[in-house]
This record gives structure tokens, C-alpha cells and sequence, in this order.
């Protein structure tokens, strides 16, 4: 069976997949099947990739990528089975599976995917590593002090 291309908005050459190929590798997960840690492509109202944490309550425990933020961040969210509908991330060598955005989820894939996509897998490695940096560290306020000498004209705010 060959695979026919089209020509992208880049130039560059983009396979079709036939649709019998797409039906079999897009399978909606119930949501037992979550694994710790993992990485998924879910539809709550709208397409998020998350990080699957756990159990909490009955409820399902997930990190959220923002991306329409800007900086992209993280934020927490809990549902309960049902409210939700989620995909693998990443096909079983690692790429993720783009054709689901529009052909199974019927909304265009981000202009900012790759970004995303990489961000989520820093995102598992430091939550594999036992890392949270969900919140950004403090913030340090400065004033600017007239001095006559040569020094730093800035002083932190909890030196004074």
C-alpha cells in the first residue's frame, strides 16, 4: 500500500494516512487505564495535553498545559470519570499523533505544537524526577536607592 503526500503550508511533504490506519491507532482510554506519570491528549471542553498524577477522591489528578498562556504554564485541574475523554500522547514510537486534533477531536492542531509537545515531556521528566515547579519562585521586589557611592544602586527589598 503506498502513502500519498500533500504539499504543506512549509513546502515541505506531509504524508496522508488512510483513514482504516488512523481508526486503529486512536483509541479513547477508559480511564483506569491511566498510568502515573503518563502523558495525555484529553478533551474536556476543550484539547489539552496533561499530565496524569492519580487518584484523589474518586477524582482523576491532572496537570493541564496552558498553551494559549503565554508563558505556556501549568495549572491543576481534578475530574471525575467521565467528564473526560483521553488519548496517548505520543504513538508507540514516541511522535505525537497530530491527525487526532482534527480528524478524531474536530479542532486544528496548534500552530505552537512542537512547543507543547516538548514542554510536556520536560514537564514528565520533572515530575519523574520528583520536582514540582507548578508554582514560579518568589519574586523579589527591588527598590533603587540615590547612594554617593560606587555599589549597587538596586537593594532587595528584605535587606532593608
Amino acid at each position: 500500500m503506498s502513502i500519498s503526500t500533500k504539499e504543506s503550508r512549509r513546502r515541505s511533504t506531509v504524508p496522508i494516512m488512510p483513514q482504516d490506519k488512523i481508526a486503529k491507532d486512536v483509541v479513547a482510554l477508559e480511564c483506569d487505564a491511566l498510568q502515573q506519570g503518563e502523558l495525555y491528549i484529553c478533551k474536556i471542553k476543550w484539547v489539552k495535553l496533561a499530565l496524569f498524577e492519580g487518584w484523589n477522591d474518586d477524582m482523576c489528578c491532572f496537570r493541564l498545559l496552558r498553551e494559549d498562556a503565554s508563558p505556556m504554564r501549568w495549572s491543576e485541574a481534578r475530574y471525575l470519570p467521565g467528564e473526560f475523554i483521553a488519548y496517548d500522547a505520543f504513538d508507540s514510537l514516541g511522535n505525537p499523533p497530530l491527525s487526532l486534533w482534527d480528524r478524531t477531536l474536530g479542532t486544528k492542531v496548534p500552530r505552537n505544537w512542537f512547543e507543547m509537545f516538548e514542554e510536556a515531556r520536560r514537564k514528565q521528566r520533572v515530575w519523574a524526577a520528583g520536582d514540582d515547579d507548578l508554582v514560579p519562585p518568589p519574586h523579589i521586589g527591588y527598590e533603587l536607592h540615590r547612594i554617593d557611592s560606587p555599589g549597587s544602586a538596586a537593594t532587595p527589598q528584605s535587606a532593608i
